[in-house]
């Protein structure tokens, strides 16, 4: 065999193990993005105004996990805000901050923008867990009354998006 033969052989080998490579990195990302939880346990949250918001709630609920010092999260939040207004009868919006999160800070921002929608605090984590294992902010959930997780999304989503997902199941 020649070097040339050789390098031919060597670089095949070597595209190969690359592309191998690149599908099970995919396939391990999808694994853990689609691998939630199928259904939640009954989560009991408080509202940075002092109410309860309980999950999953008596119809639809859309829960958003966030975080303050998320830039996307904030991009969401008007919107968020917009659809608590649409759909309030029919959906629960609920925006849940992570355990990281100073309370004061949040309630900093929601009193500043003016947002009515529940704003939950999840200081212990553990609406965090019930949802997932693997955190990514913005993390968004539609959750129907009975805690079955409808539909997951992990990062960004824009307002279209999210009403077409509502819409979906009302």
């Amino acid at each position: 065999m020649t070097s040339t033969e050789s390098a031919a052989k060597q670089s095949i080998f070597s595209r190969w193990n690359i592309f191998a490579s690149v599908i099970l990195f995919a396939a391990g990302i999808g694994f853990a993005v689609f691998n939630q939880s199928d259904n939640i346990k009954p989560l009991e949250l408080i509202t940075l105004n002092g109410t309860q918001v309980d999950l999953p709630g008596e119809g639809l609920s859309w829960v958003n996990l966030w975080s303050i010092n998320c830039p996307p999260c904030l991009k969401e939040m008007p919107y968020l805000e917009a659809l608590h207004q649409q759909y309030e009868g029919k959906v629960q919006i609920v925006a849940v901050s992570v355990p990281y999160d100073p309370p004061n800070v949040i309630k900093d921002y929601q009193t500043r923008e003016g947002f009515t929608l529940p704003m939950a605090l999840d200081i212990d984590g553990i609406a965090m867990r019930a949802f997932t294992d693997n955190l990514v902010v913005p993390s968004h959930y539609l959750v129907d009354n009975k805690g079955n997780v409808l539909l997951s999304h992990l990062g960004e989503i824009d307002e279209a998006s999210i009403k077409a997902a509502i819409d979906k199941y009302l």
